[in-house]
Parts: structure tokens; sequence; C-alpha cells
């Protein structure tokens, strides 16, 4: 968290509670009446632009997202433009984008330099997506950003990719760092920064999450082909805080007190099995972070001033992924942390700085828009001639029920999602409408590799 935020939050507690110096969220939290809401960690109400006067001070300002929440993205657009009327004219760092684009990253905004404009044209709103090959580099819809690539190139804002391409990444996922080629490892971080022992306490939960999809999947085709699952590989501990990456110029470390693999014990990890094991999952979180973390720090000298960094809510949460790796390249820089909250209890003021209330919602691959609020999972919108139209749901459909099991959350919507998936058959839907249930089926499909972003906050 932001230190000149907690220091004048804990002076006016020493003001007003007697020079107590514990700060603790008011006793009764009353939630904000609409979404866009912008309040403090003490859930004080704010206005964009006092947040960017707040914020002036600051190297790094992390803005979390859930990647599908339409929500999310306007509010990230609200700030940019708040920054950018407050004299700030940050640069936009991208969790979406690898840093290998920066090429074409650079032809952006009216004040882009090209090289050529007779061949190089300048990139707006409407060009960069293609440009950028978005569909390939990311992959979620690219309308859902269009609003901070609208507000970047009014406020005249640079962009920068921040992260190494996915088919590396799914390679380091699959094979370890071992299996990339000399031009990969190139393309990654110098050093690998691993997590802190309270991000991997939260990374092993994350995986024992997917694991257990992992297992019912393998086990209902063992009952299909009468083979036996795969037997899960021993969990490894680390043996060192510090390893040299075989090959490339990877370097794995961790900070003083955080846990470590080696690189015999990541190598050892990779021939686990394709789906790995969880200190290989560990690599492929921190090389993600990491990455991010380098290439901001290399934005912010290249730009000559701070860098709001916009990325999925879970590398900015509590500081344990960005915010701390960036602790560690770039020491002394102040960052500022800006959490998106989706309504489910007061937020936690050690989560972030500021928070923005966006329901949690997730727009589909399939066409719908999907909202969650008071404990149901309802339809908010419908694509034209998009599968979900043809399926035959409607904007206000409330989905009970995904193949019989309840449905209670966005995530049990993505794991039925993605075991059908995998099964090649559809989803068959128990849904309410006016009052009255019906079945309704849609067929899902993920590319290899993708998933369904279902927002966990």
């Amino acid at each position: 968290m932001g230190l000149a935020f907690r220091l004048a939050i804990l002076g006016l507690l020493i003001l007003t509670a007697g020079g107590c110096a514990v700060m603790r969220p008011p006793a009764s939290f009353r939630p904000p009446e609409r979404e866009g809401q912008l309040f403090t960690a003490l859930q004080a109400p704010v206005s964009p632009a006092a947040f960017a006067q707040a914020a002036l001070s600051y190297d790094y300002i992390l803005l979390g997202e859930g990647h599908t929440s339409a929500c999310d993205h306007l509010m990230q657009a609200r700030l940019l433009q708040a920054l950018a009327a407050a004299g700030m004219r940050p640069a936009v760092g991208l969790e979406m984008v690898p840093a290998e684009k920066q090429p074409v990253l650079d032809r952006f905004g009216p004040f882009a330099v090209a090289a050529d404009t007779a061949l190089q044209q300048r990139l707006d709103a409407d060009t960069l997506e293609e440009a950028v090959d978005w569909k390939t580099v990311w992959g979620y819809p690219y309308d859902l950003y269009r609003p901070v690539f609208e507000a970047a190139y009014a406020g005249g804002l640079p962009l920068f990719g921040l992260n190494v391409p996915r088919e590396v990444v799914r390679k380091v996922s699959r094979g370890g760092i071992e299996s990339l080629t000399d031009d990969e490892r190139n393309l990654l971080p110098s050093k690998i920064i691993f997590p802190s022992d309270e991000q991997r306490a939260a990374l092993t939960r994350m995986f024992r999450k997917h694991d257990s999809m992992r297992r019912a999947r393998h086990n209902s085709t063992a009952e299909q082909t009468g083979m036996p699952d795969t037997p899960a590989a021993p969990e490894r501990r680390p043996s060192t805080d510090t390893a040299v990456v075989p090959g490339g110029n990877a370097t794995a470390r961790t900070a003083p007190g955080s846990a470590g693999i080696s690189a015999v014990e990541a190598g050892a990890a990779a021939a686990d099995g394709e789906h790995g094991t969880r200190e290989r999952f560990f690599l492929v979180q921190s090389l993600w972070d990491t990455a991010m973390a380098e290439n901001a720090m290399r934005a912010r000298r290249r730009h000559g001033g701070p860098v709001v960094v916009l990325a999925g809510s879970g590398h900015v949460e509590r500081g344990w992924g960005l915010a701390r790796r960036l602790g560690i390249l770039d020491r002394g820089a102040r960052v500022l942390l800006v959490m998106p909250w989706r309504a489910e209890g007061p937020p936690d003021p050690e989560d972030g700085d500021y928070f923005f209330y966006c329901r949690a919602s997730h727009r589909s691959r399939m066409g719908f828009t999907l909202v969650m609020a008071e404990g149901r999972v309802t339809v908010q919108d419908v694509a034209e001639d998009s599968p979900a139209r043809r399926a035959g749901f409607r904007a206000g459909d409330v989905l009970r029920s995904a193949d019989g099991a309840q449905v209670n959350s966005l995530w049990d919507m993505h794991k039925a999602g993605m075991q059908a998936a995998r099964e090649k058959r559809p989803v068959v839907f128990g849904v309410q409408r006016d009052g009255a249930m019906l079945s309704l089926e849609l067929s899902v499909q993920y590319e290899d590799g993708a998933q369904e972003d279902t927002d966990r906050r």
C-alpha cells in the first residue's frame, strides 16, 4: 500500500480517535449506491479528481481489473482522464500486450513519431486492435478495452507492453524454462522473483481449486475409458533462495524471507506431466508478475515519469504481485494500489489504497454478459447473432443450474463451461424467466490453453 496514503490515514485516526493509531474500517459499512463509485480503503467516497491529486506523488499506479468486466475498464478510463486533467500525463503499461510489440505501440497517439509516416501510420483506438494483433496477444474482447485506449489517445498518453508472449508462457507452463529456445529466453525478465510466503499461500489455494477441476475431469475420463487417473506428483519444497535457471539470461531469485525453487526442482516439475505441479504453477505466475514489473520499470525510465499499470486484480491486491516486485527492482519507488470491489462484504484495507465499485460481471465469448448480484447470476445482455442468442438466452434470465449443479457464482459457470468444453459437449442450463423454469443448451469452446475469465473478486 502507498506509504503516503497510510501516513495520511494514520494521522487522521490519531486526530479522530484520541491517539489510537490502529487502521480499521468503520464498524458499519454502507455499500455504494451505484457502480463506478470510488472510495478510500476506509470507505470514504472520493471523486476521480481528488484521487488524481492524491496520486500525483506516486511513481506507479496499479489499476486492478477483471478482464471481462466492462465496468472495470470504464473506471480505468475515467481515472486515466482524471490523471491527465490533473497534469500527470503518465505512461500506460499494459498486461495485455507483450513488450516485443513496443514498436507498434510507439505509433499510438496523436503525438507519436513514426519513422516513415507513409508506411508507419499513427494508430488510434480504431486501428490499434489490428496493428497489435489483439486477438492473438490477448484474446479478450477488444471493445471492452476501447474506452481505455480512447482515454489514452485523448490525453496523449503513451502505451507500453509489459509482458512476455502468451506462447512463451504456455511453453514454460508445459515444459519449463529449459524448453525455450535462445530467442525465447531473451524475452524473459533478467531475474524471476518468486512469491512471498503470503502470496505462495494464496496461489496454493488457487492451484488447488484448478487442480480439483483437473482431477474431476481425469476421473470422469477414467470412468469412461477404464484407465486410471494420473497420480499427482508430490509437492516440492524449495531448497534455496537463489537459483540460476539453466540457459538464457533468466535468473530465478527470491527476496529475503520468501520461498523459491531451485533450478533442479524447476526442471523436475516440468517433467511431471502436461498440467504440471504446484511449483511450476508458481514459476509461471512469478514469470508473469516479474516481467510486468521489470518492463514497467523500463517504461518509467524511458518515459521519464510515472506509469499507470492496467492488470488483473490478482496481480495488484495486497501488493503481493506487482508492487512487491517493483519494490525489489525499483527501490524507493512509490506504488499506489487501486482495486475493484464486488459488494461481497466490506472491502479489506489490506487489499488496496483505493477501491471502485463494479459488480462481478463476465462477458463470455459465447455472446452474453453475466452479472453477479444479490446472490444470483443474471444475464445482463445478449449480443445479436451470437451462440447465446441462438441458444435462446435473453436479458434478465437468471441462471439457476449448469449441468444439474446449482449456480451460485461466476466460478460455478467457469467450472461447468471448462468441463463441457473439454468433453466437447454443450452445457445444459436451468434458467428462470418470468417466474417459469426452462432448459437451454449452449455449446462452449475454448482455444487451446485459454480460459474464460471469471473474476473471483
